[in-house]
Parts: C-alpha cells; sequence; structure tokens
C-alpha cells in the first residue's frame, strides 16, 4: 500500500500498474500510464499536476509557437 499523498501525486487509483525496477541500493516503482494532466484553456495548455523534470524549454517552445501564430495573424 502506497500513502495517500503519493498516490495522488502519481494519479494511482485501485487497480493503477507500476513498474517493479530493481536497483543495487533498492526497488523504485514507477506508474506503468501516467499521463499528464493537461488541459486547453483558451487555446493553452494548462499542466494542473505535480510538474516532473525541467519543463523550461517546453515552456518557451509553446511561448515561441504561440507568438509566431499571434504575429501571422495580425500581418
Amino acid at each position: 500500500m502506497l500513502p495517500q499523498p503519493v498516490r495522488k501525486r502519481f494519479q494511482l487509483q485501485p487497480g493503477s500498474q507500476v513498474e517493479i525496477i530493481v536497483e543495487p541500493d533498492g526497488i523504485r516503482l514507477r506508474p506503468k500510464t501516467l499521463a499528464p494532466n493537461l488541459t486547453d484553456e483558451d487555446g493553452l495548455l494548462v499542466h494542473e499536476g505535480e510538474p516532473v523534470g525541467d519543463l523550461l524549454h517546453a515552456v518557451e517552445a509553446a511561448r515561441a509557437l504561440r507568438d509566431d501564430q499571434v504575429i501571422s495573424a495580425l500581418g
């Protein structure tokens, strides 16, 4: 059994599958099907979960694309 904060963070429900990874100093559990919680709000993708890793590059790319679209629409 995993603690509730862990289940919520990784969106684990009863019956969710996890991958068990054996490492030299212990084991690691990873959800097999962790889908990002993205919602579309007025054309913008909004993440409603816990960020994992470095999102800076993805955010910058999305902003650049949006800027290009806005500039194209104006011109």
